[in-house]
């Protein structure tokens, strides 16, 4: 197998180089962390060059050891990259492979590879959760007696870094409060604190979640998904859930962001992509919410 890194000059795809196992990279990623979203531009992107390389071939290098992934890790390569890399070297399996030429494209800020997803457009994928994640939300939904179609919503308050993102529990809490007036609503969140956030009528999934991967199935089987700027929303436009995105910044906005010019919008997979302005009118947000909600289904 030839191995040639994707580069940031030449664009020839082989290796993609996760945790910069390779020397070469001339600054390390922000952090040295591979989160929830990070994961779902991943995937767009790869999934966008295998239909655009059909007859090369992918080797993709991870590195897992972290522990301030722990949570993320659930997301593993070997599912969101099936069909998609030839080989998957894990950690150690890479020591001793020879360090290809070129710059690995996990150099650059994982931002700048969003804007070359969001290019990349329209984008379509037929990725799912794995059977037994589906087998497990299953369980949970017929225990909570969840109906079949419902909003799943996801608050952000307590982000430790970017706190633009954060908003107050209250905050959602209201949004959550008028959305359930018409349609059931199914809570995902942090267990530590979800008591901040009361809606009353409301379906708990966030005590049976117990990693990522439950987060990202119980999102993909939503009609409609509400949340903040973290790594869920991502993962259900991915699965085309229709979103609204709840976030400070958006459009010609994020030319006065101050905070590294990061555009992470979520990228539409194909069902419609919403902004709400957070901490905004908790009505408008709901609205947009219900309007998405009173759409056919798509078949």
């Amino acid at each position: 197998m030839s191995i040639i890194v994707l580069s940031e000059r030449t664009a020839e795809p082989a290796v993609w180089d996760f945790m910069a196992a390779y020397r070469t990279t001339r600054k390390k990623f922000h952090g040295k962390l591979f989160r929830v979203g990070d994961r779902a531009v991943v995937h767009g992107l790869l999934s966008q060059w295998r239909r655009a390389n059909p007859g090369r071939q992918l080797l993709v290098v991870y590195e897992e050891n972290l522990v301030s992934t722990a949570f993320s890790k659930a997301v593993n390569p070997s599912w969101f990259l099936e069909g998609v890399a030839d080989q998957i070297l894990m950690g150690k399996e890479a020591k001793g492979l020879r360090p290809p030429r070129g710059e690995p494209l996990y150099s650059a800020q994982i931002f700048d590879l969003w804007r070359r997803l969001r290019g990349s457009a329209p984008l379509h994928t037929k990725l799912r959760p794995p059977a037994d994640s589906l087998e497990y939300a299953d369980t949970i939904f017929r225990g909570l007696h969840l109906p079949a179609r419902f909003i799943a919503c996801q608050p952000l308050y307590d982000a430790p870094y970017d706190k633009h993102r954060n908003a107050p529990p209250v905050w959602w809490a209201d949004v959550f409060r008028r959305i359930a007036r018409e349609a059931p609503v199914a809570l995902l969140g942090p267990r530590q604190s979800m008591d901040l956030v009361n809606v009353p009528g409301a379906y708990g999934l966030w005590p049976h979640e117990r990693n990522a991967m439950d987060s990202l199935t119980f999102a993909s089987r939503a009609a409609v998904f509400v949340g903040g700027d973290t790594g869920v929303p991502h993962w259900a436009a991915v699965f085309s859930v229709p979103l609204v995105s709840c976030q400070t910044y958006w459009d010609i906005q994020w030319s006065n962001n101050r905070l590294r010019h990061m555009d992470v919008r979520p990228i539409s997979f194909g069902a419609p992509v919403v902004h709400a302005r957070l901490r905004g009118d908790p009505e408008e947000t709901a609205y947009k919410a219900l309007e998405l909600w009173r759409r056919p289904p798509a078949s």
